[in-house]
């Protein structure tokens, strides 16, 4: 999967706000790919998801062409359709005459793509089919193509439904561990900033008996929505259980990931909870870590945004503590 600056619209929002991008099936993808690219006798079939900054891109290949980001100009352009898409000759489109794709190496002559779309209707990704020779696609072959983007679509939202927390929306622990197990990986080969905020309710013990299960459920519910609202999109959250959640912040350092917790507890103790009629005020308490060179994996540093929790908590909850790494961070 490779993921590559965008500035698309509508259908990049829907993508993010589903929460479909979380820990694709990428094998499985590629099988569906290649069985695709049989099909549809084609070279490359490319599968993309929108974000608002980002996309994820993905082919059964594994070629130099196939990763460059200009690739996603094909799927830009499926984005803006609501139906099938096919160009017989790239070179007397409009939208396609120029592109580098076309006009240079891997020399594009025909393409055919059909948007993704959820069971309500949202655009949120694009599969598209590209050959180096010019070609009509019949009838059956779009039919194809139609059914596997349904199909991708499907699998991913049955994913989504593996991955996310049933009560607040979160990612499970688990779906967290694969998202920031992939940014550590990222950021340590590129020496880029990563955090991590962990997150834990103040006193949630006592809202549950005093308000009832009921109102505790409420109050997290909340508590992720405020978070979740404040938030960048390429930042990713997961419940680590109970009252506890952890905040990923790729490209992001401890200054920024202070600033960041900060204001996640002005918003949270700024809450109006209101439970049968009764007002329940809530707080957290948030400990701050960044990515460190002497990390040997992001459990480490997962480990001293844990330290920093607790002292947060020791000295009277409702505040950020940083954990302050010896050695230089990235």
């Amino acid at each position: 999967m490779v993921h590559t600056d965008t500035a698309s619209g509508d259908a990049p929002d829907a993508a993010h706000q589903s929460g479909i991008l979380e820990a694709p099936a990428e094998k499985s993808f590629d099988r569906m790919l290649r069985l695709a690219e049989t099909a549809l006798c084609t070279p490359i079939v490319l599968m993309s998801f929108g974000g608002r900054h980002h996309q994820w891109l993905q082919s059964s290949k594994r070629l130099d062409p196939v990763t460059d980001p200009r690739f996603t100009l094909l799927c830009d352009y499926a984005f803006e359709k609501n139906d099938f898409c096919v160009v017989s000759n790239t070179l007397e489109h409009p939208a396609f005459h120029d592109n580098p794709l076309v006009v240079g190496e891997p020399n594009i002559r025909s393409y055919a793509s059909v948007p993704l779309r959820r069971q309500n209707g949202l655009k949120v990704g694009a599969i598209c089919a590209v050959d180096h020779k010019e070609r009509d696609f019949t009838k059956d072959q779009l039919d194809l193509l139609g059914d596997l983007a349904q199909l991708m679509v499907e699998q991913i939202e049955l994913r989504q439904i593996a991955t996310t927390d049933s009560l607040t929306g979160a990612l499970t622990r688990r779906a967290f561990e694969a998202e920031v197990t992939r940014e550590y990986r990222r950021n340590s080969r590129y020496q880029r900033d990563l955090s991590v905020i962990v997150v834990d309710v103040d006193h949630f013990k006592k809202i549950n008996d005093n308000y009832g299960h009921a109102a505790g459920d409420l109050v997290l519910k909340n508590v992720v929505l405020q978070i979740k609202q404040n938030l960048r999109e390429m930042d990713f959250l997961g419940r680590l259980g109970g009252e506890e959640f952890v905040v990923g912040l790729p490209e992001t350092g401890l200054d920024g990931a202070s600033i960041a917790a900060e204001r996640l507890r002005e918003t949270i103790a700024s809450m109006a909870m209101v439970s049968n009629g009764d007002r329940i005020g809530v707080t957290a308490s948030f400990g701050i870590a960044a990515l460190s060179r002497a990390d040997r994996d992001w459990k480490e540093m997962v480990a001293r945004a844990d330290v920093a929790l607790y002292r947060a908590k020791q000295e009277g909850r409702n505040r950020c503590i940083c954990h302050q790494p010896e050695l230089e961070l990235f």
